[in-house]
């Protein structure tokens, strides 16, 4: 898995190819959710000011990267797809 080390984020791209890479647990289909929002919204508006999810678009490190609750906020959501 890439890790920013500046930012301490993770890439989701990463972790989907590493998990079997499945269209149903795509990291866009997980960052619709109204329960990841809601968990976005508090990540960004807490105490230590971090950003809980960046995309970038193009060049050699584009992909989406997120904090570390939120990978295992993927990870527990895949797990319910998946039994």
């Amino acid at each position: 898995l890439k890790k920013k080390k500046r930012t301490a984020v993770l890439g989701l791209n990463d972790l989907h190819r590493a998990s079997g890479g499945k269209a149903k647990s795509q990291p866009s289909y997980f960052l619709r959710t109204q329960q990841t929002q809601d968990l976005v919204n508090k990540i960004n508006h807490s105490a230590n000011m971090q950003s809980a999810v960046r995309v970038i678009n193009g060049g050699e490190n584009r992909g989406t990267y997120v904090c570390k609750q939120l990978v295992i906020a993927y990870g527990a959501q895949k797990l319910e797809i998946e039994v």
